[in-house]
């Protein structure tokens, strides 16, 4: 996007008009996984414990992102909000992220729940359920992302999943 903005500038000021311009789209084939997938989600990440808090107080909001533009596809990167992550995504070309992110690589991590389970918490004296996935990185950190709705954490579960699918088969490394 930032390239093509200086080549529309450019012919700006060439013929003083963009009537001359030819812009081309292309749609990657679905063999190209360009994937951003992103929640406000709550995590837990202090504990290796794998065992999920005992409180709703113990969790915190963030913004989840797998991959994505700024990172590899086998980063899991956390942020305040969605907004400190499109913060970090434009300037990520100046390399001056002003936003604080937590980030934990995915290679050789274990995905301990294939399948969200289900933890319940009291709130205005009744159980709501929320729904969760703990991931269990190289060094042995459990990282706990929940979502009070089942949907809200199945974007972040299918990307958690083909990280690590795509870690197992990258001769990268």
């Amino acid at each position: 996007p930032t390239s093509a903005m200086y080549c529309l500038d450019d012919a700006f000021h060439r013929t003083s008009c963009y009537s001359d311009i030819e812009l081309y789209m292309w749609k990657p084939p679905s063999s190209v996984h360009v994937l951003d997938a992103g929640n406000q989600c709550v995590v837990e990440y202090n504990q290796k414990s794998i065992q999920v808090p005992s409180s709703n107080k113990s969790w915190k909001s963030k913004y989840v992102v797998v991959g994505g533009i700024g990172a590899d596809p086998w980063i899991i990167n956390m942020y305040y909000t969605k907004g400190d992550y499109e913060k970090a995504i434009s300037n990520n070309e100046t390399k001056k992220i002003k936003v604080k992110v937590k980030s934990w690589s995915l290679i050789g991590a274990q995905l301990l729940t294939p399948e969200p389970r289900t933890v319940h918490y009291m709130k205005d004296s009744c159980k709501n359920p929320w729904s969760y996935i703990v991931v269990l990185t190289m060094d042995g950190i459990a990282i706990k992302i929940g979502h009070p709705h089942k949907f809200g954490i199945e974007l972040v579960l299918e990307r958690v999943k083909m990280a690590i699918n795509h870690t197992k088969t990258y001769k990268g490394f």
